[in-house]
């Protein structure tokens, strides 16, 4: 993940609060993890999986089954530890080593020893294994959109025939120019601190990247390599509008 403040701040925080970092809801805080709630995190990655996964059989392919699967941006494990419920095989890939870290041990503490891990710059020097399910979900938002775009086409050439990708993008942001000011601004230790103070934050996270990507180019990247079967899932939540990529490798 990137931020606009220092490399060292997000470290920091993720070490802190790996699944706050990951879903930003107070009950996720370190001090306020309870078993119930840890239970409830994973339990929220299952249930995206499920609801992905039938729109894969809706959309594209109706006995579709998740095989070898890659998890780009795999925080700690959230998504992860679900899907080694259906695969034989699950990479879980994120360029925060803390974050890896984390995902090891959870993946531990439930059973999920069917999960391998990677740094970001492991994966690009190239995993021998080819996956016929790759996903990611809120992560290339805060990547830079070029360095996204180069990733997106790596994670596409990781795609056997008949693979399915579920890819998400967020591709428009509607906000007054004033508040594009104030995240320029949030840069500045104290002016993010004070804007996390407004809006009643209950850590004091850095600012991370939040990028828009073309849909256009998306879509030119897809063909590129062969990928002409894409379904879009779109959603909004007023300020942000984003697409979940859909597709399916030709056999």
């Amino acid at each position: 993940m990137y931020t606009s403040g220092p490399k060292k701040a997000w470290d920091d925080f993720v070490k802190a609060e790996p699944l706050f970092a990951a879903v930003s809801d107070p009950k996720f805080l370190t001090a306020r993890l309870t078993p119930d709630s840890r239970k409830e995190f994973f339990s929220l990655g299952e249930t995206h999986i499920n609801n992905i996964l039938a729109l894969v059989r809706k959309y594209l392919d109706r006995e579709f089954t998740p095989k070898t699967i890659l998890d780009f941006g795999c925080g700690p494990g959230r998504l992860v530890v679900p899907l080694t419920k259906m695969a034989t095989k699950v990479v879980g890939v994120d360029r925060n080593p803390h974050m890896i870290e984390a995902a090891r041990q959870n993946s531990r503490q439930y059973g999920a020893y069917e999960a391998d891990f990677y740094l970001l710059d492991e994966f690009e020097r190239g995993l021998p294994r080819k996956y016929n399910f790759i996903h990611s979900v809120l992560v290339f938002q805060h990547i830079p959109v070029k360095e996204g775009e180069r990733i997106f086409a790596r994670l596409l050439s990781c795609l056997e025939p008949g693979g399915v990708g579920a890819l998400h993008f967020t591709l428009d942001r509607n906000v007054p120019a004033w508040r594009k000011i104030v995240n320029k601004a949030r840069v500045f230790w104290l002016v993010n601190l004070l804007v996390n103070v407004i809006q009643g934050k209950y850590a004091n996270p850095p600012f991370v990247q939040m990028n828009s990507y073309s849909l256009t180019k998306l879509l030119q990247i897809l063909h590129e390599h062969g990928i002409v079967d894409v379904a879009l899932c779109n959603s909004s939540d007023g300020e942000y509008f984003s697409s979940t990529l859909l597709f399916q490798a030709r056999d």
